[in-house]
Order: structure tokens, then sequence, then C-alpha cells
């Protein structure tokens, strides 16, 4: 009993290596509904962007609100990050599938293994047809490739997310749109069928506003569950990356030799 809870020590330690942050997202140019989501409207088509999740996916959801058809261009639409673009559409194909394994031990430390995977490849439009009154969602791009550090970061002060002292305290740093780490635009280009084809262009701006730090994990911090201006990353310490391996192979012995003990 003991080992297994110097295991579960050892596991919590790990755990507490890792830092979160939490990146809350505003625009200039765009508004949010009552659930944060950022929402543009006009005639012909209605976004909502939604951000939440790890590394900043871009979650956008297309509403042809019009009695004809209308199509996305993924491959004339782009992210502008820092002032550099990103394509939408990316001509890699993606493997989306499943497996399944089968395990028999025979004793005296003989097992056998047989597995089965099932796999499909999905390559990806270049371009998105949308039906009158329908909806189309499209999630392809990540923002962040990692933990952002270009700040500041012992200006930060905690604060309780949202204000709300049930939540864990967090390091916090507010930041205007022209002095943000990360600052991007979005340019989706559309199309309609001919004989009336029309070409048009939205584009629409956004810039981190606020990071919370911490060693805490989404789940604890429960006011920022599904918020759709919220994004997250992490990264290890220093610790963290030299101790990992070392700490899993005493958890994995801790583990043995308790099982080993619980049978005697």
């Amino acid at each position: 009993m003991k080992n297994f809870l110097l295991a579960l020590a050892l596991f919590s330690s790990l755990s507490s290596c890792t830092t979160y942050q939490y990146l809350q997202l505003s625009s200039s140019t765009v508004k949010q509904d009552e659930s944060r989501q950022f929402v543009i409207e006009n005639d012909t088509v209605m976004l909502q962007y939604n951000f939440n999740g790890y590394n900043g996916p871009i979650k956008l959801s297309v509403h042809n609100k019009t009695n004809k058809p209308l199509y996305v261009d993924w491959k004339k639409s782009a992210v502008i990050i820092q002032g550099k673009a990103f394509s939408y559409y990316s001509p890699n194909q993606q493997l989306n599938g499943s497996s399944s394994s089968t395990q028999l031990n025979w004793g005296n430390g003989i097992r056998t293994e047989s597995g089965t995977i099932h796999a499909e490849i999905l390559a990806q439009e270049g371009v998105d047809f949308i039906p009158p009154r329908s909806i189309k969602e499209r999630n392809s791009f990540q923002l962040l490739g990692g933990y952002l550090g270009s700040f500041a970061e012992d200006s930060m002060k905690k604060q309780y997310p949202g204000g709300d002292k049930t939540q864990p305290r967090l390091k916090t740093i507010d930041f205007l749109e022209e002095n943000s780490p990360l600052r991007f635009r979005s340019y989706l280009s559309f199309y309609t069928e001919e004989p009336e084809r029309r070409q048009f262009s939205l584009e629409h701006d956004f810039y981190v506003s606020r990071i919370h730090k911490g060693p805490f994990a989404p789940y604890s911090i429960t006011v920022f569950t599904d918020r759709p201006d919220i994004s997250y990353t992490s990264t290890l310490s220093g610790f963290g990356k030299g101790a990992g391996f070392v700490a899993g192979v005493g958890i994995l012995a801790a583990i043995g030799t308790a099982a080993a003990n619980n049978d005697r």
C-alpha cells in the first residue's frame, strides 16, 4: 500500500511540473455574443469564430444565409500571424482510424498479442460548397506552436479567473492590441455560382488581450470551460523535462512492487 501511495505521489509531482498558459482573445472589429463567441454577419453570410482548445484551434462556422449556393475558397484564404500569411488550405492528407488488440497471457511471463487497424485517408478540400440556408464547419488551423514567452512575465499579478474566488489564483497580465504578444488576421475568400458569379472577401482582426499562467490543468479552471475566446497551451519546467523518464520508471516500479505485495 505504501508503494502504491508513493507511485501516486510521484505521478502528482510530474503533473505539477507542467505550466499552463490560458490566452484570452479579443477583437477591435468583431463583436462577441453572450457565449463570448466571435460573430460577423451581413446579408449573405454569418461567421462564427471559436478558439477554445489546446494551442489555439480556429473553429470556423460559415452560415449561408441566402437562397443560392455559396463557396468558400480555402486556397485563397489565410491566417496572417504577425504579418506572415499561412494558408487555411493544406494539401496534406489526414489519416483517421482506430485500432484494437487482443492479449493472451500464458503464464511464466509469456504473452502474445494480435491486433487490427481500420483507417481511412481523408483529403482536405480546397473549396467548400455550402448549400442555401445551411452551415459548414471547419477546424483546420492552430494558432500556437507552444508556450508564449515574448512578454515581461515578472509584471504578472495573481488574480482569480473571472473574479471567481472558487477558482485557483493565476498569474495574469493584460495587453492592448498594439503591445499584444500575438496578433493575427483571418482572411476568407468567397464566391457564388454563375451566371451571377460574385467574388468577395472578409477580413477580421484578433489579438491576445490577457494571459493567465499557473500549474493548474484546464479541468480545474471551470470558468474557462468551453469559452470560445479562451485557448491554452503548456510547457514542462526544466525539472519536469529532466525527471520525467526517471520518475516514470519509478512509478512503474512502485506499482509493480505494490502489485507483487498484494499478491502475497
